[in-house]
């Protein structure tokens, strides 16, 4: 056991792999939704720690510095990490009403499969809270795109507004006088866009708009909007 240790701590690189090999571990798991936690960088560090412990003990000034400086290091990764994974509570719905004179709906786990026959707006669930979809459904209209923009509905606010008219964008056109169904994919109900005002188990009203831009015109029109009961996404 004490050969292990040494043929490990001598060689001044072995504590800096492990360090570097334990953040990849860790993102990958995190990317993979693979739940260890923080356990491959406490390993980590503590490995950058025992080592400097090790040279102090053998009286090796230089490389307890260096190694000192590397275990100082790790930390402020380790706490920069846990700073950026940890939970910020979001507490912009806590003190919004939902609205009880107005129609609100909810939006769907899955494709109802219904005979759709006027413009429609139709939101569904994805993997979380805050995930969403949306199908659109017209008649006739001209080549162009449509987007979604997105209100908190008691006080107007804007909701995801630096980024929902890109992930929601879609091409539309449809000669003919029959109801068509624009998606943001080839899936069954489209790629996801993601509502961040708001937390898990914190419901308000959003009022959610279909906009119009014409590819020879360029102006910008809406045309339709519906009310959705729909919670924010928990980073």
């Amino acid at each position: 056991m004490i050969k292990i240790f040494k043929l490990c701590f001598d060689n001044w690189y072995f504590p800096l792999l492990i360090f570097f090999a334990s953040i990849l571990i860790f993102l990958y798991s995190f990317a993979l939704n693979i739940k260890v936690g923080f356990a491959p960088l406490y390993f980590g560090s503590a490995t950058l720690l025992i080592s400097s412990i090790y040279e102090l003990y053998k009286k090796n000034w230089k490389k307890f510095i260096l190694r000192s400086l590397l275990c100082g290091f790790s930390f402020l990764v380790f706490y920069s990490i846990d700073d950026f994974f940890a939970y910020h509570p979001d507490n912009f719905a806590d003190n919004l009403k939902i609205p009880t004179n107005i129609k609100i709906e909810l939006p769907l786990d899955h494709d109802p499969k219904t005979n759709i026959t006027e413009t429609s707006l139709q939101l569904f669930n994805s993997l979380q809270p805050g995930l969403y979809m949306y199908a659109f459904y017209t008649r006739k209209i001209e080549r162009g795109k449509v987007f979604l923009k997105a209100f908190e509905i008691t006080h107007n606010t804007p909701l995801s507004a630096d980024e929902l008219q890109e992930k929601t964008s879609i091409e539309v056109h449809n000669n003919s006088d029959s109801i068509m169904k624009f998606i943001t994919t080839d899936s069954e109900i489209g790629r996801p866009f993601t509502i961040y005002e708001g937390a898990w188990g914190k419901p308000y009203a959003a009022r959610f708009e279909v906009w119009f831009i014409s590819e020879d015109s360029r102006r910008e029109r809406k045309l339709f909007e519906k009310n959705y009961k729909i919670e924010g996404w928990d980073r």
